[in-house]
């Protein structure tokens, strides 16, 4: 009996190292590809035009203005033992936009400032 529980477990775990090595993992680049090529139909007409990935949040607001709503929260990275002051990315904010989109930044522990870590154009969106 206890043979044939291993076996399963084995047998499970296995299975679930095959699920996650067909998914790719987590590769924040593959985040940041996807949100460009989605981004690629922005009107040059629209401020959102003119955003980055790895801008910084002062220089997005002055091209944005103020956000109509903003959500923080914190990271995985956050609930790291141990994790000192120099281990970046624990906290991030969504920046929205009424009919414009959204931008999600990521604050640097050392400098206290948000970089621009994906924006999405999306003129469907409602920020209030």
């Amino acid at each position: 009996m206890f043979i044939k529980a291993t076996k399963l477990t084995a047998l499970a775990l296995l299975i679930a190292l095959a699920g996650c090595a067909q998914t790719g993992g987590s590769d924040p680049e593959a985040g940041n590809a996807a949100s460009q090529e989605a981004n690629q139909d922005i009107p040059s007409s629209s401020p959102m035009s003119r955003i980055t990935v790895g801008m910084s949040g002062d220089e997005a607001r002055s091209i944005l203005g103020r956000p109509d709503r903003i959500d923080s929260y914190q990271t995985g990275k956050s609930w790291i033992p141990y994790a000192g002051s120099w281990l970046n990315d624990k906290t991030r904010q969504s920046w929205y936009y009424h009919e414009m989109g959204y931008l999600v930044l990521s604050r640097n522990s050392y400098s206290g400032q948000y970089v621009v870590r994906e924006f999405v154009y999306d003129p469907q969106i409602r920020a209030h």
